[in-house]
């Protein structure tokens, strides 16, 4: 569905970056270029592990969140 309508752009956001590259297709090559994959990140530590993943992964198009987290 996402190759057929480049008339969209998809967003993926995900707090499991790690995971990314077990769960896309086999034709991704360097991504889709109607995707964009976002990482979010909850802290310093995260964002230290999360990023350096993230960077070298093959994606066209990406974006990060940084999640506040608020006590009530």
């Amino acid at each position: 569905m996402i190759k057929k309508r480049q008339d969209c752009t998809f967003l993926f956001l995900t707090k499991k970056i790690d995971r990314f590259i077990k769960c896309i297709p086999n034709d991704w090559n360097n991504g889709y270029n109607n995707v964009v994959v976002g990482c979010t990140i909850e802290n310093q530590k995260n964002a230290d592990y999360k990023l350096s993943i993230f960077k070298d992964l093959p994606i066209k198009h990406k974006c990060y969140s940084p999640t506040i987290i608020t006590k009530y």
